[in-house]
């Protein structure tokens, strides 16, 4: 499985001035490109803005936003949605209060 601190994908909204890091339905991270992307063409139409939404790779950030503000560190610490290989389904971590992530259902 791989490692939810990997370097992630996000959907950024860039319809505005400022860009803004999408949350969808609780999650901000996913594991591809492709999953941030599905996921995000799940909500109804009339909640996406397809022609000013694109997905950014975590490490690709700096491009976009002041890496170091409070709003970008405080993104980073969101649900994280990552697929186990050649397993149905995807596996949502959570920050635990030591700030790293853990399985949504840890300790269950």
């Amino acid at each position: 499985m791989n490692n939810p601190a990997d370097n992630m994908y996000c959907m950024v909204s860039f319809q505005n001035k400022e860009p803004q890091i999408l949350e969808i339905q609780g999650v901000v991270w996913f594991a591809t490109e492709d999953l941030a992307y599905n996921y995000y063409m799940m909500l109804k139409p009339e909640l996406r803005e397809n022609d000013t939404v694109y997905p950014v790779q975590e490490k690709d950030l700096s491009i976009h936003f002041n890496t170091n503000s409070h709003y970008v560190k405080h993104m980073k610490t969101r649900t994280r949605l990552t697929k186990v290989e050649n397993q149905p389904g995807v596996v949502c971590f959570v920050n635990n209060h030591n700030g790293a992530p853990v399985p949504y259902n840890y300790g269950e």
